[in-house]
């Protein structure tokens, strides 16, 4: 049965052997803003609240709980807004599962992420709508966001045009040059059903931008619609090593060249794109390494980390090379210097957070 079919009966109770859902569909909504969450019900309740309040009102806000062990459902059960609806896991499945439910479930003809600590400005729907009335045959429309952290915020803006082809964006995402976080990203709900959602890594959302920017063109809209908020608690600080971060980019970028090869993109295409590919790896390496130096002062572990890595420095040997020396040679107090060059090209590459910390 299609979703904007079902009754309000069946609306208000459905369940099945995973969880079940709470809150009404009277009607199809256009956009589905959905909040994968598990145990942060303190930001949770910020990204909540500005999905909630945004300007563009035909929206309905979708929520999965991942069998939070935490106040979420209370805090949840405190809203009496009907465009509300909460799934809730009888047990942990996982982001994986957690973020594809968020897909499963989605009424709206249109489709945004928003993960669960961070949060949208109240225009970013009206904003990034305004494009897809006018252009129907986009891949998906992205803004700017903003990068906040303790040190305060950096707009993430790039100098992408109004439009561009999707490979010409993937060359542009990893060189640096275009910021594209997946909370600032409207997606036709279709189009990512019809790759299958979110892939199994732990850079799912990077993979869905890639795989969908090389349906088509790729739309921008030069203004800020989301904030991405750094903390120790990012998925990246704290249930991932950075080298799986790694390795997850390069499953991306096989997916591309594969994708690539394809829908006929060229050769030379490709090869610049394997270069700048290469050089963006190499960052993210030096930024790991020199963050894991924060926690040993072992030169044997450091060098063995470098050794294992070293098919990712001769990439970039300008960044590289400092930073494996100072990882593995210099002490603790004395990396700081070049620790800040590598997580300032991070940023200006918008690169995993992981250059960031």
């Amino acid at each position: 049965m299609d979703h904007g079919a079902r009754t309000l009966l069946e609306w208000l109770v459905m369940y099945d052997a995973r969880g079940g859902w709470q809150g009404e569909s009277v009607t199809q909504p256009k956009v589905t803003i959905a909040i994968p969450t598990y145990t942060r019900s303190r930001t949770l309740t910020r990204a909540v609240n500005s999905a909630l309040g945004q300007t563009y009102e035909d929206i309905e806000v979708l929520v999965c709980d991942d069998c939070s062990t935490d106040d979420t459902q209370e805090v949840l059960e405190s809203y009496s807004d009907p465009r509300l609806r909460v799934w809730r896991h009888e047990a942990n499945v996982g982001i994986f599962a957690n973020v594809n439910e968020c897909v499963r479930g989605a009424n709206g003809e249109y489709f945004l992420l928003l993960m669960d600590d961070d949060y949208l400005e109240s225009h970013c729907i009206e904003s990034l709508l305004t494009i897809w009335e006018r252009e129907h045959g986009i891949a998906f429309v992205y803004g700017q966001y903003w990068l906040d952290s303790d040190s305060g915020s950096v707009l993430m803006r790039g100098d992408a045009p109004d439009q561009e082809e999707g490979f010409r964006f993937i060359k542009g995402w990893w060189a640096g040059k275009r910021p594209c976080f997946i909370n600032t990203v409207l997606f036709r709900t279709e189009r990512v059903r019809g790759v299958g959602g979110f892939h199994p890594i732990y850079a799912f959302d990077v993979y869905l931008i890639h795989r969908l920017a090389l349906e088509g063109v790729v739309a921008h809209v030069p203004r800020p619609v989301s904030h991405y908020v750094e903390h120790s608690g990012t998925v990246s600080n704290t249930r991932v090593r950075w080298q799986d971060v790694l390795w997850d980019r390069e499953a991306v970028f096989e997916m591309c060249v594969a994708e690539g090869i394809r829908r006929g993109i060229s050769a030379r295409d490709l090869a610049e794109l394997r270069k700048t590919v290469r050089r963006s790896q190499a960052i993210v390496a030096a930024g790991g390494l020199l963050r894991a130096a924060e926690s040993t002062d072992s030169i044997c572990e450091m060098a063995r980390l470098a050794w294992q890595l070293r098919g990712v420095w001769r990439h970039n040997l300008l960044v590289s090379g400092p930073a494996v020396a100072s990882a593995v040679f210099l002490p603790r107090a004395l990396r700081e210097g070049v620790r800040k060059t590598v997580r300032k090209l991070g940023k200006a590459s918008h690169l995993s957070e992981i250059v960031r910390a």
